[in-house]
């Protein structure tokens, strides 16, 4: 509220970030909101970030993340593009990453602060492109 005051503005911007389908899309609105409100604070920082690794993520097929201070969830949709054989290898391999039921995958991570798990989560989508 502080970054962009009028309440109309704000909701308009959340409404055209949460339709964005592509990158390109999403940088322009990060620029505009720079020369609109000047230098991003760190939440809106935080927002463009969520956001990317919201694209990255439907791009693989997922539907949802939750990523809190001790794990972060991928919930699949059923019919994602990676490969189930990649994911099986994946957790063989490593200990903190375990199935949770048959559409999500749980990896335990170690972030508290925010800038540590959405480097968390982008660490593991790429992986698992």
């Amino acid at each position: 509220s502080e970054y962009c005051g009028d309440v109309h503005a704000r909701l308009s911007l959340y409404k055209r970030l949460s339709s964005t389908k592509d990158h390109d899309d999403l940088m322009s609105i990060q620029e505009e909101l720079i020369d609109r409100f000047g230098k991003l604070p760190d939440a809106a920082q935080a927002l463009l970030a969520t956001h990317k690794l919201r694209l990255l993520a439907l791009t693989l097929g997922i539907q949802k993340i939750d990523a809190s201070e001790a794990q972060i969830m991928l919930h699949f949709k059923h019919d994602t593009s990676v490969d189930p054989l990649k994911l099986i290898e994946l957790v063989q391999k490593q200990k903190t990453i375990r199935f949770s039921g048959q559409d999500k995958l749980r990896a335990e991570i170690k972030g508290v602060d925010l800038n540590a798990r959405v480097e968390a989560v982008r660490g593991l989508l790429r992986t698992i492109s």
